[in-house]
């Protein structure tokens, strides 16, 4: 195979803003970039409309009563569902971890893959604060990370499944008691509704034997329980639907609460990505969309190029600026390949600025100090694993590739503004947390993300009808990516805001009707004559 110049394809001189974050970026493309990424601006409009519609729902059939249970479960159930489980971290963390355990630090990731391992980097940061063996360490910390996280999530789903319903009809009851008997004119005061308290909760037997159960497989666990939405559906919200069901004062309400929550559960986790998905896949064959903040970083690029080509390019020239040329793949000689395979995937920055002189002495036509260097801003964009930087197979073949969408600086911005978030009520944006050594994001959440900037950029090269690329095209293309993202996610959220607050409430109540023969609340059956 014939091999490449690794030069740059073509005069690229770029210039590329240095510590971009999502201030520099407009409202719209965070907020439609939100609806993806569950932010916080986003889930809360979509609860604007989950709570007024349930409420509104609930008033126009059992009045005042109802409401008011609606509106406060469905306000303290939402407080819960998304902060419930990091506060009892939080808290758990402070008077357990940190003063029983007297653990360093506890706010750290416990997943790994090849290029990120949290818990090596935590336990070689903190080996000399620990002051035990590491196996111990790794056990200790696996059984407290497994167990704090199970710990929250039980508390969490007994306070949304089981204490609120409970103190909520509790109200309900007092309420509908004091209005019978101001009705009969009674002096009698209502009797003291039952107290529900976390003191069962709290004085069971938590001691758990993991038997042959591996600390990494705890640790993985822990982490999927936080932060996978698939595992906060089986634990956080199938432990509300128990409860919740348990709660229920009679079988029709018990009917009527696990319909809602059980179908609710998909409009608000799965529908807008599937929608999306959908509207995605027939609009251009492919079920995923370059978000608006990436699209935007691209299409900088893309600029960027022209520019230093004198404002236009051919279709070809272009795409070998842009993308570089995978031929060039061919430089990984057997000795890199080795190496790779040795390192499970990754290679050690030393180790690999070494290798490239074994390709120079096959390869004299290469620049081994320009792929230093590439090598080195690589390696940067994950942090380093037990104190060593290190570089990626996918990052090597990138360094070989070259081209404009590899360029290490332009990588940094795209993994900064993806893995933090704005809440676009206070201004505030989160740490990026891509190359924080205590944190964990799977290395393949990256590949995907070049792999959509790459596709974006073989799409707007389809788009040039005449041959040529102009800034006129780049931006045409990214104003149209804008409008569909926003269209498409638009829609999903539309469609989730209209079955959680008005759809799913209708069939609810129509099934209890034709349960019941009653449009009457279920819940207050047993303070009214529609107990029989």
């Amino acid at each position: 195979m014939a091999i490449s110049n690794i030069k740059p394809n073509l005069n690229i001189n770029i210039n590329i803003k240095p510590n971009q974050t999502l201030k520099d970026f407009s409202y719209g493309q965070k907020f439609v970039k939100g609806l993806a990424s569950r932010s916080i601006a986003p889930v809360i409009l979509l609860e604007a409309f989950v709570e007024t519609g349930r409420t509104y729902q609930a008033y126009q059939r059992g009045g005042f009563t109802e409401a008011r249970e609606r509106l406060t479960e469905e306000m303290t159930g939402a407080l819960f569902w998304f902060s419930g489980v990091p506060l009892f971290n939080s808290l758990i963390d402070k008077f357990v971890g940190k003063k029983m355990f007297k653990l360093p630090e506890t706010n750290f990731d416990t997943e790994k893959d090849a290029v990120r391992n949290p818990f090596k980097n935590y336990m070689n940061k903190f080996k000399k604060e620990l002051k035990m063996d590491p196996k111990k360490a790794e056990k200790v910390i696996a059984g407290y990370k497994f167990g704090k996280v199970m710990t929250s999530i039980i508390l969490a789903n007994a306070l949304v499944g089981f204490i609120l319903p409970k103190a909520n009809q509790a109200v309900t009851k007092h309420l509908m008691q004091k209005q019978k008997a101001k009705q009969q004119n009674q002096d009698n005061k209502t009797q003291n509704t039952p107290q529900y308290t976390m003191d069962k909760f709290l004085k069971k037997d938590n001691n758990v034997a993991f038997g042959a159960i591996s600390p990494q497989t705890l640790m993985s666990l822990a982490y999927s329980f936080e932060n996978n939405p698939k595992y906060g559906l089986i634990s956080t919200d199938a432990g509300v639907w128990v409860g919740r069901g348990v709660s229920a004062r009679n079988n029709h309400e018990r009917t009527e609460v696990l319909f809602r929550d059980i179908s609710s559960s998909y409009f608000y986790m799965f529908n807008m990505p599937v929608v999306a998905y959908l509207l995605n896949k027939i609009q251009t064959g492919s079920g995923t969309r370059l978000d608006p903040i990436a699209t935007q970083q691209t299409t900088d690029l893309m600029q960027e190029v022209l520019k230093a080509n004198n404002g236009k390019m051919n279709v070809d020239d272009f795409k070998l600026a842009m993308l570089g040329n995978r031929d060039n793949t061919a430089y990984m000689t057997p000795k890199v390949k080795e190496a790779i395979r040795e390192g499970n995937g990754v290679v050690e920055l030393d180790k690999f600025a070494e290798l490239l002189e074994d390709v120079k002495s096959k390869y004299p036509e290469i620049d081994v100090e320009k792929l230093k260097k590439a090598a080195k801003g690589m390696s940067e964009l994950q942090p380093k694993l037990d104190g060593k930087a290190i570089i990626s197979e996918k990052q090597i073949a990138d360094i070989f590739t070259d081209g404009a969408v590899n360029i290490p600086d332009f990588l940094k911005n795209v993994y900064r503004c993806s893995t933090s978030d704005q809440n676009l009520f206070t201004g505030k944006i989160s740490d990026p947390v891509f190359d924080q050594d205590l944190r964990f994001i799977h290395k393949e959440t990256f590949i995907k993300k070049q792999a959509e900037i790459e596709a974006y950029i073989q799409s707007v090269i389809k788009k040039a009808k005449t041959g040529e690329i102009t800034k006129e095209l780049l931006e045409k293309a990214r104003k149209e990516n804008y409008g569909k993202n926003a269209l498409n996610w638009g829609i999903g959220f539309a469609i989730s805001a209209a079955f959680l607050s008005t759809f799913i409430p209708k069939i609810q109540y129509w099934i209890t009707r034709k349960a019941t023969g009653s449009d009457a609340f279920p819940g207050t059956a047993e303070y009214t004559d529609e107990k029989k």
